[in-house]
């Protein structure tokens, strides 16, 4: 069933000494059931000898996803990490993401992959789905909006304080397209990447 928490399977077979660390790891069935059908072929390129071998250098990954792209993004995020070890640079950016796990889950997450941000317009109510206390999120938090302000890792009370996130229509993927873009004009770093 897609809302009970699964176990991380496959992950414990390239990570069992760090899970021993961190025991209960859970993800979301329906997120682990996703990502499960797709991973093999991912995997199987992103970790080919020839591939990473011929880049000159470690293998750098920059992942993303929005929603549901965001937790599998996660999820491939940490088993990429296991396979390739420290020698691996990676980095996600997700946009509207779900929280993907249990708590442990969370802090495996955060621990292997310290270079994550998740990206939440301010009022995007799919950013707090599933709900607490089974899940957790991992990874630093990134509150975005409209009219171009960006808030990384926002204390306690910030986030006691925040507007409620209600809105599903803060979650469609031109809205985080647009606050990116709002974001980097309001600084001027959109002439200077269109110069690149």
């Amino acid at each position: 069933t897609d809302t009970l928490l699964h176990p991380a399977e496959s992950l414990e077979k390239g990570a069992s000494a760090l899970l021993q660390l961190l025991e209960g790891v859970r993800v979301h069935a329906g997120f682990w059931q996703a990502y499960d059908s797709i991973s093999e072929v991912l995997l199987e390129t992103l970790t080919d000898p020839e591939i990473v071998g011929g880049l000159g250098g470690p293998p750098e990954f920059v992942l993303t996803g929005h929603s549901l792209g965001g937790a599998l993004a996660m999820l491939l995020a940490v088993e990429l990490q296991l396979r390739l070890g420290a020698e691996a640079t990676l980095s996600v950016y997700s946009f509207g993401q779900p929280r993907a796990g249990n708590r442990a889950w969370a802090q495996l997450y955060t621990a292997l992959v310290p270079a994550s941000f998740r990206c939440v317009l301010r009022n995007d109510v799919v950013s707090t789905m599933p709900g607490p206390p089974f899940y957790a999120h991992g990874g630093q938090e990134v509150i975005m909006d409209l009219v171009g302000n960006v808030h990384c890792n926002p204390s306690f009370v910030e986030k006691v304080f925040r507007p409620p996130r209600n809105s599903l229509g803060d979650h469609a993927l031109g809205q985080y397209m647009l606050a990116v873009e709002t974001a980097l004009a309001m600084r001027g770093w959109d002439r200077a990447a269109r110069e690149l």
